[in-house]
């Protein structure tokens, strides 16, 4: 249990993890620590907390991680355990089971020509024998996250042409009635390389097959856990092109727990967010209503989302459909997508 603070209860270091553990994974990892550390989920960690241990992923996830918890050390992992079955191997894992003497991480020719000239010395020494692998990074290899793109908004006679080289997830968020589906199913339509991915559909299998399921379901784990996953294998499956997947995610940690799980796989992740101003939003939600009965609680998403709205606006690339037809809420995010990445 953990206060405000970021230290648990009786002043224990809060360590955070941001990988799939079952909870006697956590509880193991935690009696090895000792009385002085609390193992917890990335779900249920405050932002205070002190350690945060995350999978093999791209720089920008570290940045999210980073700004979940700004005062903690994010440290990545990799490992195996047979007995939990916890399996996050990676580039480092495979040089070492390789046999390898060295890994070396550097800006330039340059500077692995200086890691070359001292593996030499060793060799030139008699020092032939394997030791283990010598791990070894340049602080200038490290590369600054890209800053956000320019998401003013592009004429359709600005838009390039889809050369179908592209290849990532593209999270299209948004509140209920802002046009996620409606603008997925038409790119899907219109542009063969554009694929799509329904989350609801994932949802009512869950909910067909769960002994216990959970009402709203961006609050159930496994929901959001295989949404993540059929996305990455629809994405294989398919070799090429982007796969849309329109989903309302409005809660900070739920969300980066998607995209951690995505990005520890390598893959290209885009997170859209179309944006309507609320007068127009509740016109559209009333219009588009086949039952009445479900415009309360589309308005009460809509609270949620004006809620936890500035995290959104701040990491998304927005496009405001306020004044917008379909038609031409879809050119926008296509241009937005051929613009330089802003990938998660």
């Amino acid at each position: 249990m953990s206060d405000s603070s970021g230290t648990a209860a009786g002043g224990a270091i809060v360590v955070v993890t941001a990988m799939a553990l079952s909870r006697k994974a956590r509880a193991r990892l935690s009696e090895m620590l000792g009385p002085g550390f609390v193992v917890v989920d990335i779900l249920r960690a405050p932002p205070t907390a002190n350690v945060v241990l995350a999978p093999s992923v791209t720089r920008s996830a570290v940045s999210s991680l980073r700004g979940m918890f700004p005062g903690a050390r994010i440290v990545v992992a990799e490992f195996d355990d047979d007995e939990l079955d916890i399996h996050y191997s990676g580039p480092v894992t495979r040089a070492v089971l390789s046999g390898a003497d060295g890994y070396f991480v550097a800006p330039s020719l340059a500077g692995i020509s200086m890691a070359i000239e001292g593996q030499a010395r060793l060799q030139l020494t008699g020092d032939v024998q394997a030791s283990g692998l010598q791990i070894t990074a340049s602080a200038d290899a490290i590369e600054p996250v890209p800053p956000a793109v320019d998401t003013s908004p592009t004429t359709a006679a600005d838009m390039p042409e889809d050369d179908g080289s592209g290849s990532s997830i593209v999270w299209l968020n948004g509140p209920p009635g802002v046009g996620k589906t409606t603008v997925a199913t038409l790119l899907a339509q219109h542009r063969p390389t554009v694929h799509l991915l329904d989350p609801e559909e994932v949802g009512c299998m869950l909910r067909r097959v769960a002994a216990d399921p959970v009402e709203k379901l961006h609050e159930w784990s496994a929901w959001r856990t295989l949404v993540a996953e059929t996305a990455i294998q629809l994405l294989r499956h398919q070799g090429t092109g982007d796969l849309m997947v329109p989903i309302g995610l409005h809660e900070q940690l739920g969300a980066l727990d998607m995209f951690v799980h995505v990005s520890a796989e390598k893959i290209t992740q885009r997170h859209v967010l179309l944006h309507c101003e609320r007068a127009v939003l509740e016109e559209r939600i009333r219009g588009d209503a086949e039952d009445p009965s479900l415009v309360a609680s589309r308005l009460e998403q809509v609270d949620r989302y004006e809620l936890t709205g500035t995290w959104l606006s701040r990491t998304a690339e927005v496009v405001d459909t306020t004044a917008l037809s379909p038609a031409e809420t879809v050119r926008e995010v296509l241009a937005l997508l051929h613009a330089p990445e802003r990938p998660l």
